[in-house]
């Protein structure tokens, strides 16, 4: 009589892979996740938007401590002696780091893991965005998403075209709607005089 026993093929079982591991993050996905839900910003806080904060938090963490490392590296007496890192080169770095540039890099990067987790080329803003360059979202015409009234940096007001843009226009790297929401910086004109009743 043969028996009826089932053997467990290890290969067939799927492993657990956090979303950390899936995204490619050292930090926790999860973690923030839950830091995020807990801290009530919003009614629901949907799963991509943890995986967007870890990375973000990741990216500006990697520079900080890139810049700080130098300045450590800078301030020591040997060059063979491994550096130490203090609050105070940690500081520094925040001080000096340019953050004209953070968003325009911080955008190229998750542009280029979005389009190598899909396997395709990120479509540029032009050929989305109706009349060219710049998001439809600016309240004075081409620009970038979070710069009122003019083309240019996020960092600068009305400034010039942003480096990747031949001339004034919109902001060339701000692809398929933009990565970041339109957040208006102008406060509404206060009332000017005393109230009178």
């Amino acid at each position: 009589m043969a028996s009826l026993e089932f053997k467990a093929e290890s290969s067939a079982e799927p492993t657990a892979m956090s979303r950390s591991a899936r995204a490619g993050l050292r930090l926790p996905v999860g973690r923030i996740h839950r830091l995020m839900c807990n801290g009530k910003y919003a009614e629901r806080i949907g799963s991509t938007a943890a995986v967007y904060m870890a990375a973000v938090l990741e990216y500006l963490t990697a520079e900080l401590l890139q810049l700080a490392s130098n300045g450590a590296r800078d301030n020591g007496a040997r060059d063979n002696a491994k550096t130490l890192i203090m609050p105070c080169h940690i500081q520094l770095a925040i001080r000096s780091h340019d953050l004209r540039g953070l968003r325009r890099k911080l955008r190229r990067k998750m542009r280029l893991k979005a389009s190598q987790r899909d396997g395709a080329m990120a479509p540029s803003g032009d050929a989305i965005t109706p009349g060219g360059g710049g998001d439809t979202m600016t309240p004075g015409g081409g620009g970038d998403a979070m710069t009122p009234g003019g083309g240019g940096d996020a960092m600068t007001p009305g400034g010039g075209g942003d480096a990747t843009t031949s001339g004034g226009g919109g902001d060339a790297t701000a692809s398929g709607g933009g990565v970041l929401p339109y957040i208006p910086t102008e406060h509404p004109p206060k009332e000017s005089g005393a109230s009178s009743s």
